[in-house]
């Protein structure tokens, strides 16, 4: 719940800053979006945005942990780093079986997009309950 409220502030602070940080929104959603495509999904919508400075913590503690472990890149190349993550509901997914939509998340590191997951939803706009996968569902935390 206090994440959720961070990431909406978060997001507020986004959109009061201006132009340049909207362009800037655009630009990795642009970015996150194009990575999906290529890897065969089919983007309904985009959900947020979260920013953050990956931390050693971050990669070796609950729960943040889960969604570090399933990446397919070398996580501890990026401690340090500025991590973007766009949150988006895809059609095409190996979990549409089971749900209409999956959500997934895509990590953004230099203008790069490196990674990501996606989540069994309990139910619609909820994440993580069921598990946090890799970006094609195919390893789990």
């Amino acid at each position: 719940m206090m994440r959720r409220f961070i990431v909406f502030l978060a997001t507020m602070l986004f959109v009061i800053s201006g132009c340049n940080t909207t362009e800037k929104v655009e630009g990795n959603v642009q970015i996150a979006n194009k990575y999906l495509e290529k890897h065969g999904y089919n983007v309904l919508h985009h959900i947020n945005e979260d920013s953050f400075l990956l931390t050693e913590g971050m990669v070796s503690q609950l729960p943040d942990k889960l969604s570090w472990s399933v990446q397919e890149f070398n996580v501890s190349d990026y401690i340090g780093k500025e991590m973007i993550v766009e949150y988006f509901n895809i059609s095409n997914h190996p979990f549409d079986i089971e749900h209409e939509e999956t959500m997934v998340s895509v990590i953004i590191s230099d203008g790069k997009a490196i990674g990501g997951n996606s989540y069994k939803p309990v139910e619609k706009g909820m994440r993580g309950e069921n598990g946090i996968f890799s970006l094609d569902g195919s390893k789990q935390h």
